[in-house]
């Protein structure tokens, strides 16, 4: 079944498990019903962007420590990855974090990028968006 589109945040979650990062891209600039609190959607879209070539985005920082604020500040060029991996003190975030380093570094490091991809499908449970796209983003290429 097709998703109406009047529902962009699900089909944006759909495009993101299939790894189709421009038409994820798309479908986030048109949701309307996300919290600002929801800090996954703003890390969807900087993931989004970096994988369709836009320039990097500089969101403010916010004033929290909360999940997956230390993804955001990496992406911004505010954090490391060492600072990152600190703050991933779960299974599940540190496959996260894992994802989003292999996004930020296909462009740069194709053997780190593959790794981090590996690793996150390791790591994360099927049901995680990260686990779908880390899977499509093997298959893409061959090292």
């Amino acid at each position: 079944a097709e998703l109406a589109p009047s529902q962009a945040s699900a089909r944006a979650h759909v495009a993101l498990r299939l790894g189709d990062f421009a038409l994820a891209r798309s479908e986030l600039d048109r949701v309307q019903d996300l919290p600002a609190e929801d800090l996954y959607w703003r890390l969807y879209r900087l993931t989004a962007g970096c994988r369709t070539g836009e320039l990097r985005t500089a969101y403010p920082p916010l004033d929290t420590q909360s999940w997956p604020n230390a993804l955001i500040e990496f992406h911004c060029g505010r954090a490391s990855e060492e600072e990152v991996f600190f703050k991933a003190n779960t299974v599940e975030r540190r496959a996260e974090a894992h994802f989003q380093l292999g996004a930020l570094n296909l462009g740069a490091n194709a053997l780190a990028a593959r790794d981090h991809f590996e690793r996150t499908v390791a790591l994360a449970p099927p049901s995680f968006v990260e686990h779908a796209a880390a899977r499509q983003e093997l298959t893409r290429w061959t090292l």
